[in-house]
């Protein structure tokens, strides 16, 4: 499968995420890149549905 279209996707749903969230910009620079915070809303994410 193509990275780049995997980068995309997640790039796609983090953006999607953080409306849905409504993260501000400056959490946001908390995380040192995307993937944790992609990462930590994932979890969060999954405990609301426990």
């Amino acid at each position: 499968m193509n990275l780049n279209l995997i980068h995309t996707w997640v790039l796609q749903r983090s953006i999607n995420w953080k409306e849905e969230t409504k993260i501000s910009g400056q959490e946001m620079g908390n995380y040192r890149n995307y993937d944790s915070w992609f990462v930590e809303i994932n979890n969060k994410k999954q405990k609301e549905r426990e």
